[in-house]
């Protein structure tokens, strides 16, 4: 549900090094334009977002290249709505869900009446 809703530049960067890697980039950066080493660098900030591994790894398909990172606005709403409806299943009550995600009480229980209708549509349309 996450990755259909990111900008196809971080769906391609998320291939190329992971989704949790891609997202910490975004989390620092986004809004930005970063600029890729050609060789591993130990001190460079990217290191302190994702592990060696994927970090060899943009090295080597970015290599000196200057790249755009969106702020990914749409999947951070979506990962905030999943984290609010997980608590709520979790039996957090819709006082506490809001002062968690800095809610009013009536925006949570709009965030859950849209996620109510959206199981619903997807059980009315299995049914047929």
């Amino acid at each position: 549900m996450i990755k259909e809703t990111l900008p196809e530049s971080i769906k391609y960067l998320s291939d190329v090094i992971g989704l949790t890697e891609a997202l910490a980039i975004v989390a620092l950066r986004g809004g930005s334009r970063i600029s890729i080493h050609k060789r591993f660098d130990p001190d460079s900030w990217i290191l302190e977002a994702i592990r060696k591994e994927p970090y060899e790894k943009l090295i080597t398909h970015y290599s000196g290249e200057n790249i755009e990172i969106s702020t990914c606005a749409i999947a951070w709403k979506n990962i905030r709505n999943i984290d609010i409806i997980n608590d709520f299943n979790a039996g957090l009550s819709k006082a506490e869900l809001a002062m968690k995600h800095g809610f009013t009480d009536r925006g949570i229980r709009k965030l859950l009446a849209r996620y109510q209708l959206l199981i619903t549509d997807k059980k009315d349309t299995h049914d047929d």
